[in-house]
């Protein structure tokens, strides 16, 4: 990890696009005097700037970890809590049953009372430590709402027949939809199997 390059990297993008600082500026909609201060190190550039310009170049800023695996933003679908506010970033949210003793059997057949929930430190470092994995992203409103209908609908042959499609509805990825497939005790995989096969035959 070293200091950044911006005078390296803005050069590099005019390299790579084939422009002059006075064509990039111009596509860009920044300063000429602008691009040759960040290449010369006479000045710094705003991130907001720098995005404006490598976009220009046909390139895109991107945060990478010590690994060189690039770290995604943010995911705004994050779910909030009641008062729609976003949960703390560094602590990890996720349904309530997951988290709260005090719900670990929900009424899914009634509106939430809490829509998501997170962990302390103490007990989010226990859960880590124990389960050797660190979740990089809150739960989604989507997927807090597709475990209370899976919870709630879960028995019903026909709720599967057209959960697909409810999980495109709520923007659920089909890997996070595969990973919280409840299948109750006792439920047989046989209806479902064939309830999904009669919905790919509509």
């Amino acid at each position: 990890m070293g200091d950044f390059d911006l005078s390296g990297v803005v050069a590099a993008a005019r390299r790579r696009a084939d422009l002059s600082q006075r064509e990039l500026a111009a596509l860009s909609g920044i300063p000429q005097s602008t691009v040759a201060a960040a290449e010369s190190r006479a000045r710094s550039m705003q991130v907001a700037v720098l995005v404006r310009l490598l976009d220009a170049a046909g390139l895109r800023l991107a945060v990478l970890d010590e690994d060189g695996a690039e770290v995604r933003p943010f995911d705004s679908r994050a779910a909030r809590d009641n008062a729609g506010r976003r949960f703390p970033a560094h602590l990890d949210a996720t349904h309530p049953d997951v988290v709260d003793p005090y719900v670990s059997r929900p009424r899914y057949d009634r509106p939430a009372d809490r829509k998501a929930g997170f962990e302390w430190r103490e007990g989010r470092d226990r859960r880590r430590s124990r389960d050797g994995a660190v979740p990089t992203r809150h739960v989604t409103a989507g997927e807090v709402e597709l475990r209370r209908l899976d919870r709630r609908y879960g028995r019903q042959p026909a709720y599967w027949a057209r959960r697909e499609g409810i999980v495109r509805e709520l923007g659920v990825p089909a890997e996070v939809a595969r990973a919280t497939d409840p299948t109750p005790p006792g439920w047989d995989p046989a209806p479902r199997a064939r309830s999904r096969g009669a919905a790919g035959t509509d």
